[in-house]
């Protein structure tokens, strides 16, 4: 609980810190640049190292321009700062996309490793995808232990705290593995064009959120 407590102030005082002026947008790209940040600590992630670190500096630079936009109040210099916005949203979905087929990729390939890994970076909605992520930790519970997966997503499922892990034999997982392959392209296929579905419907919702609140300035 305590825990809990001091997570809900840190992210209070972090979103007070972030410019007001088109905050739907801004607050996104702010939050999920330390996620992206940490990316490069991943080895599928390190060809991105140049990409993610000017990124990490225009979002740095971008967020020093929407404070002088809140103080200033300028009509252009809003305008700027809206087309910068939509700009560096396009690098942010970018990796949320990478990161959520890197996912699917690993469930395909039984890479638990690189599953961890994608459940782990805070950029994946893990809410969305629990079904996935609970089966995926049901087959590979000789590899995977509830405390390998964020704190705040698995100790809530019984069926996951009580679970034991159970050996099995090369034979039998040889065969899992080849059922798992056929139902995760299944599920990959159908999951990634939902996913890319709603990232554009938010997407154009958010953008029409601030047109509508630039006109009405």
């Amino acid at each position: 609980m305590i825990k809990i407590l001091i997570l809900c102030v840190i992210t209070t005082l972090l979103l007070a810190q972030n410019p007001k002026t088109y905050s739907s947008l801004g607050d996104v790209l702010y939050e999920n640049s330390f996620n992206i940040e940490k990316l490069k600590e991943i080895d599928i992630y390190v060809q991105y190292g140049e990409k993610i670190e000017g990124y990490l500096n225009d979002i740095k630079s971008l967020k020093e321009l929407g404070f002088e936009v809140d103080k200033a109040d300028s009509s252009d210099e809003k305008k700027r700062y809206l087309n910068r916005l939509r700009e560096l949203s396009k690098i942010n979905d970018f990796f949320v996309k990478s990161v959520n087929s890197h996912f699917f990729a690993s469930i395909k390939s039984s890479n638990s490793k690189l599953f961890l890994q994608m459940v782990n970076s805070k950029m994946l909605d893990t809410e969305k995808y629990r079904s996935e992520i609970l089966k995926y930790y049901n087959l590979h519970s000789d590899e995977i232990t509830p405390f390998d997966i964020m704190q705040n997503f698995l100790p809530t499922d019984k069926e996951i705290q009580n679970k034991v892990p159970v050996k099995k034999s090369d034979k039998k997982r040889q065969e899992e593995k080849i059922s798992r392959i056929r139902e995760s392209d299944r599920i990959h296929q159908e999951a990634m064009e939902q996913s890319l579905e709603e990232e554009v419907a938010k997407k154009k919702s958010a953008i029409n959120d601030e047109k509508m609140k630039q006109l009405s300035n």
